[in-house]
């Protein structure tokens, strides 16, 4: 009996060493036959999510260029238009723009020509300025005889009223002669004075520069009468 016991014991080792060795095959051909399923893999290690794509760069757009307004047509410069036939009076028209003025219109006269002479203090005297203005008038009257004309007298001299409305009516008088010399009709020429009418007064002041400019004849041209 004590001869037995260690033979024993080592076989008993023995046989448990190879039951633990085998114990994981053992255990599979156990699931296996009960089940009929082989057991399953070991779950493999989840690979690594692939980096996700960079987003594309967006592409810069070229910004469309603003629509231009339509050019805007120019404006075409106003017709001219000739004149009507003087009907009436015309006494003291104004010159108007003097664009596109028409020959032997009084805008013409005015912007062209001249229509007023002036004189020198106390004077009826015609300067040689004033005939040179005159013989523009005379040479234009005569170029044009469908118009007459009105010769109008002014004064702002030292005296009375009365001096200077006579003084007025020397002044348009000698004016109207010089014109009759140069070739234009009598018939169509008239003068009148005006002296010194507060309403007719270029500029009012005493300054010698006001009175100057009111020392005058102005020739207004009117429609045949």
């Amino acid at each position: 009996m004590t001869m037995i016991r260690p033979a024993a014991t080592f076989t008993f080792t023995g046989v448990a060493l190879a039951l633990m060795l085998g114990g994981c095959a053992a255990e599979r051909f156990s699931f296996a036959r009960l089940t009929g399923k082989p057991p399953a893999a070991p779950a493999a290690q989840a690979e690594a999510p692939a980096p996700a794509p960079a987003p594309a760069m967006a592409q810069p757009v070229a910004a469309a260029p603003a629509q231009l307004a339509p050019a805007q047509p120019a404006v075409a410069p106003a017709a001219w238009a000739p004149a009507t036939a003087p009907s009436g009076r015309v006494t003291d028209a104004p010159a108007g723009a003097g664009v596109n003025v028409q020959p032997g219109s009084n805008e013409d006269f005015i912007v062209n020509v001249g229509r007023r002479v002036f004189f020198t203090e106390g004077s009826a005297q015609l300067t040689k300025i004033a005939r040179d203005t005159l013989d523009g008038q005379a040479a234009w009257l005569k170029r044009f005889p469908k118009w007459s004309a009105k010769i109008q007298g002014f004064a702002d001299d030292p005296g009375t009223d009365a001096s200077n409305r006579t003084l007025g009516q020397q002044r348009a008088e000698v004016v109207m002669v010089y014109l009759v010399s140069k070739g234009v009709a009598a018939s169509r020429l008239r003068a009148k004075s005006y002296g010194r009418e507060q309403q007719r007064i270029v500029r009012a002041c005493p300054d010698a520069s006001c009175t100057a400019q009111n020392r005058r004849v102005i020739t207004n041209l009117e429609a045949p009468r």
